[in-house]
């Protein structure tokens, strides 16, 4: 990205003199095109709390972790009050109504420019490769949300807190979210994974876990000039040999199933073939400490000339989108939305991802220009710069120190902080222990504490 779109940007938004604050906008905003984006939204009310200003701090908000309100109004009072001189409630109420009257379609326009900052990616044997995967995440429990997002039938009435499945598309090299999309906590990684089909290309290589592996997504695909590769699954037994390549390398052949999936109708059907050629290869993983596993994966791409080891090496860097979904839910946040309606979560979500693409293409931005490995530089560490250097940015008087000051931050970031990730292994264990506090399992003005509270033992 042009450096000097990042002076001129950091010009042209000098009502956001706070320290942090007007840091953090020198640090990412060359990313937004503010004339593209804001000054068609921005109404004809003088509100101190405008668009604009709105949009940066919610958008800071997310970035720092999701701060309360009460946090932000202190923010935003510090920086009004010093750039403009400008003094205003300690009340949360103009701020809340502020994010609530954010339009969802200008959050939309601002999530696809930064998208198309990115540059195209390398491919794989020319696909371009996109991974797929699932999550939850979890809303306040107020009665909107519980109707919004209802929980799942088998959870009980007072177990947890409402939650939604949030399905996401991302870019293989440079961690680009590509599309999302949300639903009920019901709903299959599958189903939300099929909204995504009008968008795909026909040089697109899709990789997923088992649960995305059917005759039926691979055969639809197909027609549309997408390949899948996935692990194979388990309940997939009846097929036939059809050539083999090398050694645990095999061309088999599908037979289609009897009856078509929920979410087809027969029409669609029976207009899809009567069996496929898939490529399908076992391979061992061996890594060191660990008892050894054998991978099964099964793709639709059948040349010959990509190695059984290039297609292993490519599906065990799978495990990169739940990196992705880590950096997202873990370390941004978003684990635990605090919208209290389903509208002020709709945004959230929004401001999430675009934070989190922010980030990434920084990240990129620095590994390109300081030469360094994609892979070992850390998502939070990155944050974390934007945190330190945002001050310097801002303060920077003249083009020249400012290029400095970030061909510094850059090369901060590119430092390589990550470790090879390769079959790494990360059991979900903790081994702080939570205090023995009695859990709530009915309405809170009934609960009945226990007098004693440390005789009280949860059972396991």
């Amino acid at each position: 990205m042009p450096i000097m779109s990042n002076f001129h940007l950091r010009q042209s938004v000098s009502f956001l003199r706070s320290q942090c604050f007007s840091g953090f906008v020198a640090s990412i905003g060359s990313k937004i095109d503010p004339d593209a984006s804001f000054s068609s939204v921005d109404g004809s009310r003088n509100r101190v709390f405008t668009t604009v200003r709105t949009f940066w701090l919610f958008l800071y908000q997310v970035l720092m972790g999701n701060l309360s309100l009460d946090a932000m109004v202190q923010v935003a009072k510090a920086w009004l009050l010093e750039a403009e001189d400008i003094s205003i409630s300690s009340n949360t109420s103009a701020f809340s109504q502020a994010r609530s009257r954010l339009p969802t379609e200008f959050l939309r326009t601002i999530d696809c420019q930064v998208r198309e900052n990115f540059p195209e990616s390398k491919k794989f044997h020319g696909f371009s490769v996109k991974l797929v995967d699932g999550t939850g995440i979890s809303v306040p429990d107020t009665p909107e949300n519980r109707e919004r997002y209802p929980k799942h039938g088998k959870a009980g009435t007072y177990s947890g807190f409402p939650s939604f499945k949030l399905v996401g598309l991302f870019d293989y090299e440079s961690g680009k979210n590509i599309e999302w999309s949300v639903d009920t906590i019901s709903t299959s990684d599958s189903a939300l994974f099929r909204l995504f089909w009008p968008l795909l290309n026909s040089d697109d290589l899709i990789v997923g876990d088992r649960h995305f592996c059917g005759f039926a997504y691979f055969a639809f695909l197909l027609n549309l000039g997408v390949n899948m590769m996935t692990r194979k699954h388990q309940m997939r037994r009846h097929q036939t040999t059809e050539k083999q390549i090398g050694k645990h390398d095999l061309i088999v052949k599908w037979e289609k199933p009897l009856k078509p999936p929920k979410w087809l109708g027969m029409d669609e059907w029976e207009q899809l073939p009567e069996s496929l050629l898939i490529r399908e290869i076992k391979f061992t993983v061996r890594p060191k400490g660990f008892r050894t596993n054998t991978i099964t994966i099964t793709t639709t791409v059948l040349e010959e000339s990509i190695s059984a080891e290039e297609w292993a090496e490519l599906y065990l860097h799978r495990w990169n989108v739940e990196l992705f979904l880590r950096d997202i839910k873990t370390t941004l946040g978003m684990d635990m939305l605090k919208g209290k309606k389903p509208e002020i979560i709709d945004k959230e979500i929004f401001l999430y991802f675009i934070a989190y693409n922010l980030i990434r293409l920084l990240i990129l931005e620095a590994a390109t220009k300081n030469n360094a490995d994609l892979s070992k530089i850390s998502f939070k560490s990155t944050i974390t710069a934007i945190q330190i250097w945002a001050p310097m940015l801002a303060e920077a008087e003249t083009e020249s120190k400012y290029e400095r000051y970030f061909d510094e931050f850059l090369k901060m970031i590119a430092y390589p902080r990550c470790r090879n990730r390769k079959n790494r292994t990360e059991p979900r264990a903790r081994k702080r222990r939570p205090k023995n506090y009695q859990l709530l399992t009915g309405e809170r003005h009934l609960f009945k504490p226990i007098p004693h509270r440390n005789s009280y033992k949860r059972k396991p």
